[in-house]
């Protein structure tokens, strides 16, 4: 049985899918200990077509479901699974020749941990993606200290045992668009299991994103924060209502850090917009949400 299963969900998007598998095909990792389970989550675009040419690459399957969101896609992967240890990655993810390599590595010490490497903006020239990156990692860098805890880790980059994957339950499909890994990082917290950062293992993002996929996907995560403050216990919300002004402040270190005083200005100010609309998002959910739907 391969030794890792590279789970990866796609949605109407061959050209990406094509890339971040020949990415795959390129690691510095032998082929014969992993395997990658692409899940098309019932998109109107042929994907087998897009990577026919790859198959010969990398221990490749393809498994279809009907539209449900990346949360089940993942989960459908995982069933399918062989191998012992399970790898999450985006099809617009480009991993480094390391990746998984400095992934096993840790993931072999056998410690009933998740493990998530470090996600590199790869549209640094897109302001877009710059400021949705930061709100995404911006806390990965205090992971870097000795003895930070580690709360949270994104569903991009991140690898478990897989006998631990099913023990928590998996991701929630009820969190179709989005939040379905921080309702997993919750859950896998309660069982006593630990969250590790390991920066070694990098791989690029690139959403090329523009204005107006840029208010859909915060719109997207406010709703879904609705969805997750309803469902989280009241410890776990008045912890990230008590991280919020420490979120917007590190946000804005990191921004000045990256970018520099004046190129950080417009990402900032894209910062501030993306949160008057997830707030948007957040309060039209409240109202128009009910339990049955």
């Amino acid at each position: 049985m391969p030794l890792i299963s590279v789970i990866i969900p796609t949605y109407n998007r061959p050209q990406r899918i094509t890339e971040c598998l020949s990415a795959l095909a390129a690691l510095n990792f032998s082929p014969e200990q992993f395997e990658v389970i692409v899940v098309d989550d019932g998109g109107c675009l042929e994907v087998h077509s897009a990577i026919n040419n790859l198959n010969s690459a990398v221990d490749l399957t393809v498994v279809r479901q009907d539209h449900a969101g990346a949360a089940q896609a993942r989960n459908t992967g995982a069933a399918s699974a062989q191998g012992q240890y399970l790898v999450f990655l985006d099809d617009d993810c480009l991993p480094e020749r390391e990746w998984l390599a400095a992934l096993a590595t840790r993931l072999e010490r056998g410690e009933m941990e998740a493990v998530a490497g470090q996600t590199v903006n790869g549209c640094p020239q897109n302001l877009y993606d710059c400021a949705s990156h930061l709100l995404s990692y911006h806390q990965y860098d205090s992971y870097k200290t000795a003895g930070a805890p580690v709360e949270f880790l994104a569903t991009n980059n991140l690898a478990m045992q897989a006998e631990l994957f099913h023990t928590v339950g998996g991701f929630d499909p009820n969190f179709i668009l989005a939040y379905e890994d921080r309702d997993f990082c919750d859950r896998w917290l309660r069982f006593g299991y630990r969250l590790t950062y390991i920066p070694e293992a990098v791989v690029r993002h690139c959403r090329s994103m523009t204005l107006r996929s840029f208010c859909r996907q915060h719109w997207t995560y406010g709703r879904m924060a609705s969805h997750y403050y309803n469902l989280a216990d009241k410890q776990t919300s008045s912890r990230m209502h008590r991280h919020l002004p420490r979120l917007y402040l590190d946000v804005a270190r990191s921004a000045l850090r990256e970018h520099g005083i004046w190129n950080a200005l417009p990402v900032i100010a894209l910062v501030a917009v993306s949160q008057a609309i997830a707030a948007a998002g957040f309060v039209t959910e409240r109202v128009f949400w009910t339990p049955e739907r």
